[in-house]
């Protein structure tokens, strides 16, 4: 099977139970465009580069990168960039992000953070929400999904209805990596409903992390 193809073949029932999509290359390819724009066309090169929900590398497998990280929650999705020989030289690992310790991270990706070196977090995480399986009969998987490390983080921070949405989580972990290793020179650049930034049960986390970034443009 052609893994470009992998989102048309994905088991529905494991799609929504997860929140994984993968990225079509005619919108990475805009997202790229975009990010040219911003930071020059020289940000592979100036820039680490995390992919924390990589997939198969769709976002990433197409440019080349000087120092790249990829990490997924699917072991099976790390063989598939290693054997289909995807971003060859990037640093490919299994690695829970909502739930999994920094200390986890190979010693590559934590010596950049911890030498504060410029860096991009390049990711379409998931999108489920809890809302999403109590319209499915496949409520038994909720709780795995949705229940994680980063929610009970969240709900302690003041967040409990964000803590239910997957991309709110991660986005929220991707600032408490910023903040653990006081990162001054940071991009987000990632894909998101316009819910984050319109809907009331993300004001909180709009008003406490969001806002230290300035937002560039979108698309």
């Amino acid at each position: 099977m052609d893994v470009r193809n992998r989102d048309q073949f994905m088991d529905e029932k494991h799609r929504r139970r997860t929140g994984a999509f993968f990225t079509p290359k005619k919108w990475v390819d805009e997202a790229h465009k975009m990010m040219d724009a911003e930071l020059g066309p020289n940000w592979r090169e100036e820039y680490v580069v995390w992919d924390a929900s990589a997939g198969t590398a769709n976002l990433t497998r197409d440019y080349r990168f000087k120092e790249l990280y990829l990490s997924t929650l699917e072991q099976t999705d790390v063989d598939i960039i290693l054997k289909s020989g995807f971003n060859l030289g990037a640093t490919v690992f299994q690695f829970d992000f909502l739930n999994d310790p920094l200390d986890k991270l190979p010693v590559g990706l934590r010596k950049a953070l911890e030498e504060g070196k410029p860096i991009v977090f390049l990711n379409n995480p998931p999108y489920g929400t809890s809302s999403d399986w109590r319209n499915t009969k496949n409520t038994g998987n909720k709780s795995i999904v949705i229940k994680t490390i980063t929610s009970d983080m969240m709900k302690q921070d003041n967040m409990c209805g964000a803590s239910s949405d997957l991309l709110a989580q991660f986005v929220y972990n991707i600032f408490q990596v910023v903040i653990k290793y006081n990162l001054n020179k940071f991009v987000i650049g990632t894909f998101s409903r316009q819910m984050l930034f319109t809907v009331p049960k993300f004001k909180n986390l709009r008003l406490k992390y969001i806002n230290m970034c300035k937002f560039k443009d979108s698309f």
